[in-house]
């Protein structure tokens, strides 16, 4: 069985992880289970043709033998168009057309690892795609080839009947193309959402995203989101698919309680962003419970999105409505400019125990930044503060704090990029420096033109 979410406890990271279209919602298919997606003609184009799906194989996929079929109309070994995964989670492609049988197949996939899986059927050859590169291909020599089609349903995840051809795992994000789409746009689009920007848009036949509101059930229609041909799930589980995530490079997400214990600090970073509007917060108690927005781009300037980037951005919200005595999920939702919305991992965190015992002076965010950065610190008790930045020769640029007195608490103060005589500062390294009674510290941060 799937997890619906993953949870960490006060912070979660996510090095390196490049988040993918189409979080939403997915099938988990447990060997006999299967979507029927009828027999019409417009799924089976006999000149060229591209299916595509995420898959996320158990690893006791092939328990019991026989293949795991992803996607078919065909009995896997002389009729039709089908795409296994076979023995040790290898996918294979066999199609039968008129020059005689084709097949491609491709690199093993890890067990319960999400991967994107194509395949392109075009007149001069069989092509088979893994995460955008491709891993294997049948030309044909004769340079003219045409698939020699059936009568069949087209399934998802399985035969529907028997297990000679089970698929046990999860399926997402099944695409039909009536067009042999290319390696590069392949690539480009494995990652987030079709829309009508689409080079292929017109040729796209079917587009089967699970996200239905239908969480933990097993019977239902998987709506076709483009064409007509809606499925039937016979069996296969919806569940909340938080592992395929946004249409950005996430590189970092952390959850953290507030210095001063009063709230709950929410802090990410993006290495690359494409159309993003901005973000969400969304908030729930428990598994199950309907997902609450507390805060949203549209209100909060600091959630906005960069658009179309492919710089390093970092994001900082902070919840101040929150229990002492109570466990909250937090996910990231990324609205992009067509209105799609996709959601991180939830990350599960409380306050409770939490104490702030000593002073500290918190990494300025953003950083490098442009036009400000926020500098935080906590005081554990009354004092009188210094804040200052200084050059890279110890020269003064600007003073923050100036020997006032505060209570014990948590501060934040914005430097603006100006100095004191009101000019912007010059592109290059500065130093944070704080103090606070007998507490003294220092951070570098990098102003970028």
């Amino acid at each position: 069985m799937k997890h619906l979410v993953t949870l960490f406890t006060f912070i979660m990271i996510t090095s390196g992880m490049i988040f993918a279209q189409g979080a939403g919602n997915a099938l988990e298919f447990n060997g006999t289970d299967y979507v029927n997606c009828g027999s019409s003609s417009s799924l089976k184009p006999s000149d060229v043709l591209t299916i595509e799906a995420w898959v996320r194989p158990d690893d006791d996929s092939h328990a019991g033998g026989g293949d795991g079929l992803v996607v078919s109309d065909g009995d896997g070994s002389a009729t039709g168009v089908n795409l296994d995964l076979q023995t040790s989670q290898v996918p294979y492609c066999i199609i039968n057309t008129a020059d005689g049988l084709k097949s491609v197949s491709g690199n093993a996939i890890s067990p319960a690892t999400w991967e994107h899986v194509a395949f392109v059927f075009s007149p001069v050859g069989l092509f088979l795609y893994q995460n955008g590169s491709l891993v294997d291909s049948e030309p044909f020599p004769s340079g003219s080839n045409s698939i020699v089609t059936t009568a069949n349903n087209f399934y998802i995840g399985s035969k529907g009947s028997g297990t000679d051809r089970r698929f046990l795992g999860d399926i997402d994000e099944v695409r039909v193309w009536h067009a042999a789409l290319t390696q590069p746009n392949i690539n480009a689009w494995k990652s987030k959402p079709v829309t009508s920007s689409h080079p292929n848009w017109g040729n796209m036949v079917s587009y089967y995203k699970f996200d239905e509101d239908k969480v933990g059930q097993t019977t239902g229609t998987c709506v076709d989101s483009k064409g007509s041909n809606d499925g039937t799930n016979s069996g296969a589980l919806w569940f909340t698919n938080n592992d395929l995530p946004l249409p950005v490079e996430l590189t970092s997400f952390k959850v953290n309680p507030a210095p001063d214990g009063s709230g709950i600090e929410l802090h990410w970073i993006t290495a690359s962003e494409l159309d993003n509007l901005g973000f969400e917060i969304i908030r729930r108690e428990n598994i199950g419970e309907t997902w609450q927005v507390i805060a949203s781009y549209k209100t909060y300037p600091e959630l906005e999105g960069q658009g179309t980037v492919t710089y390093e951005t970092h994001y900082n919200y902070t919840d101040r409505n929150v229990d002492k005595n109570r466990a909250y999920q937090y996910s990231i939702v990324s609205v992009n400019v067509n209105g799609d919305r996709d959601y991180s991992q939830a990350v599960e965190i409380s306050l409770s125990g939490v104490t702030v015992t000593d002073f500290k002076l918190y990494p300025a965010y953003p950083n490098p930044f442009n036009p400000s950065t926020v500098i935080s610190y906590f005081l554990k008790n009354e004092c009188e503060v210094n804040l200052r930045v200084v050059d890279i020769h110890g020269r003064a640029v600007r003073t923050l704090r100036d020997g006032l007195l505060h209570n014990s608490g948590f501060y934040s103060v914005t430097w603006d990029g100006f100095s004191d005589e009101g000019l912007r500062i010059s592109s290059g390294v500065y130093f944070i420096i704080l103090e606070a009674g007998r507490f003294s510290g220092s951070q570098k941060v990098l102003f970028l033109k």
